[in-house]
């Protein structure tokens, strides 16, 4: 009875921000201000770019999604309702009060100021894999492994099914939601593979596409040029993983797996990996990945 009045009363405090938040937003654009957006696939660092972005334009809110399309987003919507939906649901509210504004054919009706990241798609796979991994894909795992019920080829295993199902998500993430929404062909501008980011202009949409891998080097530089504005700090948000049983069974997992010929062929040899990255970049993924 206890556990479940917890449960409730987070459930209310989590209802209360979502509504807020959602209003919040609905303000905002009646308001006609330009719209500062992260719109991204998962597992980029959305986390770092979203507070530097903060930081740089203070007091500016800045909004957070992953999809837009009606299409995808009526999908992901199912799919979180069947897993943490309590912990996704305000992400996806705020995200269909985006998508129904760029639905009315509004985006003349301000500037929309969007900043999207790239990310070897292996490397991102693995790490939505492990964002789920204890209460989703193999429940308990933690507490398996050190009770020696289970091991790493078990979790390899279960990755490779996992990762079938995301074979094409980095081919097709921006012609649905950059492409259809916001009528910018990301792959009509050549990527400056060694500045790490691009800028494109068209109409009232202004796009910013950096790359996770040199974020580090150039996310400052690049939200200067983006916003015309200062960026005095990048605020670091990259999780610990000293003392976290999750990471420290991420770096088993890393050193332990190894990916067929076929495998990293099918994530390297398209248009995606071959427009963000260098043939040396590719080169060295697929040497990382293959040993």
């Amino acid at each position: 009875m206890i556990d479940q009045l917890k449960k409730f009363y987070y459930f209310l405090l989590q209802e209360k921000e979502t509504r807020n938040q959602v209003g919040l937003l609905r303000n905002y654009l009646n308001s006609g201000q330009s719209l500062n957006l992260v719109h991204q696939m998962g597992r980029v660092g959305s986390m770092t770019l979203i507070r530097t972005i903060e930081a740089v334009n203070s007091g500016v809110p800045v909004w957070h999604s992953h999809y837009l399309h009606p299409k995808q987003l009526e999908e992901n919507w199912a799919m979180r309702k069947k897993h943490q939906f309590y912990i996704w649901q305000r992400h996806m509210r705020i995200a269909q009060v985006l998508s129904q504004e760029i639905q009315n054919k509004s985006l003349d009706k301000r500037t929309w100021n969007i900043v999207t990241v790239v990310r070897e798609p292996v490397s991102r796979n693995m790490s939505t894999y492990f964002l789920g991994l204890d209460n989703h894909h193999l429940a308990g795992i933690y507490e398996k492994q050190e009770k020696r019920e289970a091991d790493i080829d078990m979790v390899v295993n279960d990755f490779m099914a996992f990762s079938r199902d995301l074979e094409t998500l980095h081919e097709t993430w921006f012609d649905q939601e950059i492409k259809a929404l916001f009528d910018i062909d990301v792959y009509d501008y050549p990527f400056p593979t060694d500045q790490g980011y691009l800028i494109i202009n068209k109409g009232s949409v202004n796009l910013l596409i950096l790359k996770l891998e040199q974020m580090d080097s150039c996310l400052l530089a690049a939200l200067e040029a983006f916003f015309n504005q200062k960026a005095n700090q990048q605020v670091d948000m990259h999780r610990t993983e000293k003392d976290d049983r999750a990471g420290v069974f991420y770096k088993q997992f890393k050193k332990h797996i190894s990916f067929e010929t076929e495998y990293l062929d099918q994530y390297y040899n398209g248009r995606y990996m071959k427009h963000f990255y260098s043939a040396e970049e590719i080169d060295g993924f697929r040497q990382r990945w293959s040993q």
